[in-house]
């Protein structure tokens, strides 16, 4: 459902957002279904309770019973439908605020070039990729349809899928090649990266004062100067006679 970067970071799959979307359209229209269907039996219960006729041996207090049961039951559904429209209008404000249609072709253009660099914000470290210089993008519109050509920088040329409803073009191919393929555009960025991180750590180093540079320092053991003295034996004198 995610791809993960050199980072650690997860990147949903668009088409893991799409089956969400499908999802919550799905829900939206048996709410609308729900909502009709409660109307109309709020409706054909008021037209019965019209339809009813008094008997006049009725006593009055059963009467007045019969309509306050009625009324607390017509307002419990009506506050508990109110309660329905409120949860349900709050999600979708959150949810259709992030909805966008695109309907030209820079929009699409626009839309694709800023998902590409908020991608590569995530995969690589300084790198953000551009178009015409790590991708060719080409847009085109036949009649109401619109269609999207990537090729990347190592030649590798994939077709973006559109979805309909909201107009816009889905990149988790893309994604995937950049992510799970051996993309030879993306292991030269990779390396580079890599290159220049350790020329600066390098650079950190010889800049630090000698003092500081040498952390540790290697003891040498001292050799013994003072050989151990051998005592010989003095030879005794001789009486003289």
């Amino acid at each position: 459902a995610c791809f993960e970067c050199n980072l650690g970071e997860l990147v949903i799959k668009q088409g893991v957002k799409l089956n969400l979307d499908n999802l919550f359209d799905a829900l939206k229209e048996k709410h609308e279904n729900y909502k009709k269907k409660q109307h109309q039996q709020q409706h054909q219960q008021q037209q019965k309770q019209q339809n009813v006729v008094v008997p006049s041996s009725t006593p009055v207090t059963d009467s007045n019973s019969s309509n306050n049961s009625t009324t607390q039951d017509s307002a419990a559904n009506t506050t508990t439908d109110n309660l329905s429209t409120i949860l349900f209008d709050a999600t979708n404000t959150n949810t259709d605020s992030f909805v966008t249609n695109y309907n030209t072709i820079s929009e699409h253009i626009t839309f694709i070039k800023e998902l590409i660099e908020k991608f590569s914000r995530k995969k690589f470290i300084s790198t953000i990729l551009k178009q015409n210089e790590h991708y060719q993008l080409l847009v085109s519109q036949e009649n109401q349809t619109y269609k999207a050509v990537i090729k990347c920088q190592c030649g590798g040329k994939l077709i973006l899928p559109l979805r309909s409803e909201p107009s816009r073009f889905i990149l988790s191919n893309y994604y995937a090649h950049l992510t799970t393929s051996t993309c030879s555009m993306v292991d030269r960025i990779i390396k580079e990266e890599k290159k220049l991180n350790s020329q600066g750590s390098q650079s950190i180093l010889t800049s630090m004062p000698h003092s500081q540079s040498q952390s540790t320092l290697t003891l040498m053991p001292q050799s013994q100067s003072h050989p151990q003295s051998q005592s010989h034996p003095q030879p005794q004198s001789q009486p003289q006679s």
